[in-house]
């Protein structure tokens, strides 16, 4: 499997969150979406996505699957071992609340779902820094 992403975007944080969750392997190719007017929106990303939009999960028999509710449905019906979207889908938004300096303070229960998530390596190895340093150009 292919997943294309970029290493900023939230649902491309919550696809990579449930794939280690899954133990699946796949190979991550960044679509940078600010380089060159974004490569998003170029002829041979559009080929695979046509709405030019990351996340998209290439599987191996070439089959495209774009939308991260998407993918993660079809990882929670082809691969029901361990549930995820919850947390799949909580955690990436507490990283982009933090992100902007958003207070956390009056929703404990949140901010220990993803205290308790930080700890499980599938969570870990997704995080954006782990998966491309931040820089600055974007």
């Amino acid at each position: 499997m292919q997943l294309y992403d970029y290493y900023r975007s939230s649902a491309g944080y919550r696809v990579q969150i449930a794939l280690n969750l899954k133990g699946l392997n796949y190979t991550s190719r960044e679509v940078h979406l600010l380089r060159d007017g974004g490569e998003q929106l170029k002829p041979e990303y559009r080929a695979i996505n046509p709405q030019a939009r990351v996340p998209s999960l290439m599987l191996d028999d070439g089959t495209v699957i774009i939308q991260s509710p998407a993918i993660l449905e079809w990882l929670e019906e082809t691969h029901p071992e361990r549930p995820t979207l919850a947390d799949v889908l909580l955690v990436p938004q507490v990283f982009n609340a933090r992100r902007q300096a958003v207070p956390l303070d009056e929703f404990p229960k949140i901010a220990g779902v993803d205290a308790a998530c930080a700890g499980i390596d599938a969570f870990a190895r997704a995080r954006p820094e782990a998966v491309r340093p931040a820089r600055s150009s974007g």
